[in-house]
């Protein structure tokens, strides 16, 4: 076994399971002709090892189906081990059925709430750290995780692959605890089975337009300037249709970013998400919003979804808008008057002034979304 093992995982599980028990390397998988899975066709991507309590009826791991088709278990191994000889199990004809594509499953000997884990596996056992699970077809490894060399689950919170890495599912995962903001899904332990999981945090770093982890690259002072802004949407405050515009002076990523809006001593924050990076270049104007969906932003073509999924909900008044980089460091400000409803305020570079745009046409409401502004006159509105 250790040829292929050594062969197909990535190198981070690789040398976690170096550590592993002699046991675990003689080990051989049963010979199948039955199943037809190829690796990682099928992803292991959560595990609840360390339930609170006593660990029986409560240990469980998840799989994905990665493949685009799919998938009967008939004829699979799963082995879980720790230090001592592993427990393995045949998903045997009568037992087995289909995962579809993109469809989460749970195994285990768990008893989740009201429901059972999806397949029974009564023997399983789980050890709290220094484990690992592996799905092999006839001597071909589909997936493994090797868990507490690395990193140890923490009690009652299942340790989970992030959801950003079943895209690249060749290189090595990332791996982290649920959010404890998470829902219980038995009353006492947190976890998503048989859903998608999270994206785990990983300071000061997103992820590039190929799905590569990158580090952020911070927008700093002078680097943007605030040009028009649509705070006040006609009828009821519309979250996805209200947006900003800036222009970018240099390359950075929007990812991390706070927007403070700043109106008769109230205050209202909106934290641009660090998953992606979302990066801008010099030289252009960007309309940030919360959604790049035209039917849902006011016909905005081209708009950047920054604030997704909540949307915008400025203040519907004069105030100081600020943006902020990841650092909390300030990198644009700027003071606006009122708006009117329906009709943008933009910034005149010429006149240094503000006032509500003119030009129809552009997007659902009046203003130059992603253009040059309107000339102010008249010393402004």
């Amino acid at each position: 076994m250790a040829g292929p093992l050594m062969h197909k995982l990535p190198v981070l599980v690789v040398l976690a399971l170096l550590f592993t028990s002699c046991d675990h390397q003689d080990f051989q998988a049963p010979k199948t002709t039955v199943c037809n899975v190829a690796f990682q066709e099928l992803l292991i991507t959560e595990l609840m090892a360390n339930p609170v309590g006593a660990d029986n009826e409560k240990e469980w791991f998840e799989i994905y189906n990665a493949s685009g088709h799919p998938i009967n278990l008939d004829g699979l191994d799963f082995i879980a081990a720790g230090t001592g000889r592993p427990k393995t199990h045949r998903v045997l004809s009568e037992l087995a059925f289909t995962i579809q594509p993109n469809e989460y499953i749970t195994v285990g000997n768990a008893v989740m709430g009201a429901q059972t884990a999806d397949y029974s596996w009564p023997e399983m056992v789980l050890p709290n750290a220094g484990g690992y699970i592996e799905i092999w077809c006839a001597d071909e490894l589909i997936d493994a995780v090797s868990y507490g060399n690395l990193a140890e689950p923490s009690q009652g919170r299942s340790w989970q692959r992030c959801v950003l890495d079943l895209e690249k599912p060749d290189q090595s995962p990332t791996w982290c605890d649920v959010d404890a903001k998470t829902d219980t899904y038995d009353g006492e332990n947190l976890g998503t089975p048989g859903q998608q999981n999270n994206a785990c945090p990983m300071p000061d770093h997103c992820l590039d337009e190929e799905g590569d982890l990158r580090p952020i690259t911070q927008a700093r002072l002078w680097d943007l300037i605030i040009t028009e802004l649509y705070p006040d949407t006609p009828g009821a405050d519309d979250p996805m249709g209200e947006w900003i515009e800036i222009y970018a002076f240099a390359d950075f990523d929007l990812a991390g970013m706070v927007l403070e809006h700043l109106s008769n001593d109230r205050t209202r924050q909106f934290k641009i998400p660090d998953t992606k990076c979302l990066p801008l270049k010099a030289g252009r104007f960007y309309v940030l919003s919360g959604s790049d969906n035209m039917y849902e932003n006011q016909g905005i073509k081209e708009a950047v979804p920054a604030f997704s999924p909540k949307g915008l909900t400025l203040y519907n008044s004069s105030g100081t808008l600020t943006f902020m980089n990841k650092d909390g460091e300030i990198v644009a400000q700027a003071e606006h008057p009122a708006p009117k409803s329906g009709i943008s305020i933009g910034y005149d570079w010429d006149s240094e002034t503000w006032c509500n745009q003119r030009s129809t046409g552009i997007f659902d409401g009046i203003g130059t979304p992603g253009q040059t502004n309107d000339r102010c006159t008249g010393g402004g509105q």
